[in-house]
């Protein structure tokens, strides 16, 4: 193998474990990478962990794919050390016409607009003027220094002039007429188990065949036989 390649092995997975699923890819072919920074998730029986990155560098092969199980000190991808020294310091030309573009303005325009409709009010006051369609800001505040309270907001019935998405999709929802649906239409999706949820069914249906989940009483009349 190549110097400028190193190997992600599956690393030790604790006593006892011997093997894993691969979860998920964190990083994609081409994506640079930082020495220990995660780039691939395991999951064993016992506990889901992230495998980091041996070296800094770029991720070039993905040998394992999502699902497939592996064994401790299976090769899992390779990183090419050499391609951070050709990267480094050099911006591509799109990305630095971008960074111009984007330069001090914007957060000062931002701290303006947010300081012009700034007010005063307790989170649980603005979820429920998000959920009544109110603009908080035409709500009178009677708590500390002015602040909008929960209560304020519950006691007025003006709404907002643009009501807010929940809001909307509510009065959406219960005013539409309803719609008869296929039977059969249920957006059901078989989704694989993982090696975590498959142990915990494993123990349930364990636990089932094993446990005393009924218990029964008999009443006997024991008096002829006292007699």
């Amino acid at each position: 193998m190549p110097a400028n390649l190193v190997e992600i092995r599956v690393p030790e997975l604790g006593e006892s474990v011997s093997s894993a699923t691969v979860a998920k890819w964190l990083k994609q072919p081409g994506d640079a990478v930082a020495a220990d920074e995660p780039v691939v998730e395991l999951e064993t029986d016992k506990v889901a962990i992230e495998v980091p990155s041996p070296a800094a560098g770029v991720l070039v092969d993905i040998l394992q794919p999502q699902g497939k199980d592996v064994e401790i000190g299976t090769t899992l991808g390779k990183i090419d050390k050499d391609k951070v020294a050709k990267d480094v310091g050099k911006p591509s030309p799109a990305a630095a016409v971008k960074d111009t573009a984007s330069a001090a303005p914007a957060p000062v325009a931002k701290s303006a607009s947010v300081k012009e409709g700034a007010v005063k009010s307790a989170p649980s006051a603005r979820q429920a003027a998000s959920d009544k369609g109110v603009d908080i800001r035409s709500v009178q505040g009677s708590g500390l220094g002015g602040a909008v309270t929960r209560s304020d907001v519950e006691s007025t019935s003006q709404p907002s002039s643009q009501p807010s998405s929940q809001a909307a999709a509510y009065h959406a929802y219960h005013m539409e007429k309803p719609v008869a649906r296929d039977a059969d239409d249920r957006g059901e999706e078989v989704v694989a188990m993982s090696r975590l949820r498959q142990k915990v069914a494993e123990r349930l249906k364990e636990a089932q065949n094993t446990a005393a989940l009924l218990t029964t009483f008999n009443e006997v009349n024991m008096a002829s036989i006292v007699a």
